[in-house]
């Protein structure tokens, strides 16, 4: 019986160092108070132009576009709760677009396809 009890704990120290590795990437992706660049994950069927309205009505500048219609990189002068800027919009989360270099980015966004009028906003700091 003790020696079964050994086996069932040899996977205890993997499952902790998993949970604390996924935590931890939970936390790193989170939005810092004072950040004020965000990527933004709008739900599927979302439109790059719908979503860059709703970021536009909440005060922030679009960016650029991510790998999907419905991701926009966005900047927003005064850094504060996007969440709840957004309450009104299909948003489903945001997070730290300057500590990801993920596929959440566009490939694109060096050379950007978009109407300048898409991209800024006046008074939008960029």
């Amino acid at each position: 019986m003790a020696h079964r009890t050994r086996e069932n704990m040899a996977w205890l120290p993997a499952l902790l160092i998993a949970a604390s590795a996924g935590l931890l990437s939970v936390l790193h992706a989170a939005p810092a108070r004072d950040a004020d660049t965000f990527g933004l994950f709008f739900a599927p069927g979302t439109g790059f132009a719908e979503a860059a309205a709703f970021v536009t009505e909440a005060g922030g500048g679009v960016l650029a576009p991510g790998r999907m219609s419905n991701i926009v990189i966005a900047r927003f002068a005064e850094p504060g709760d996007v969440s709840q800027r957004l309450a009104q919009a299909p948003l489903w989360f945001a997070f730290s677009a300057r500590n990801s270099g993920t596929c959440f980015s566009s490939s694109r966004s060096a050379a950007p396809t978009q109407p300048s009028a898409l991209l800024a906003t006046p008074g939008a700091v960029l």
